[in-house]
């Protein structure tokens, strides 16, 4: 159950991601923006498997760690976030 409900959120946040990415972006270089994207996450996908032999499965450190990665990932992407791109009119939840 817990990793089913872990699944939905790592999707929506992907999905949060991308749509945050794609508004940012212009017309001139969203394609290169998107595909710089898909190539980071898939490389850290990629790479992340390699990292499954540094603890035993059967621990938690290794949750620990993606937990603490995906908890940087999205401070950073608070903090760096252009809110002029967002839509005052549908957005509206700092007033």
């Amino acid at each position: 159950m817990l990793r089913a409900i872990t699944g939905f959120c790592l999707a929506g946040l992907v999905m949060v991601a991308e749509s945050w990415l794609n508004q940012a972006a212009n017309n001139t270089n969203r394609g290169g923006v998107l595909a710089t994207y898909m190539v980071v996450s898939l490389g850290a996908m990629a790479i992340g498997q390699f990292l499954l032999n540094l603890a035993p499965p059967s621990g938690a450190i290794l949750f620990i760690v993606v937990s603490v990665l995906v908890s940087i990932f999205l401070v950073r992407s608070i903090i760096g976030l252009n809110y002029s791109i967002l839509d005052k009119r549908h957005c509206c939840f700092w007033q």
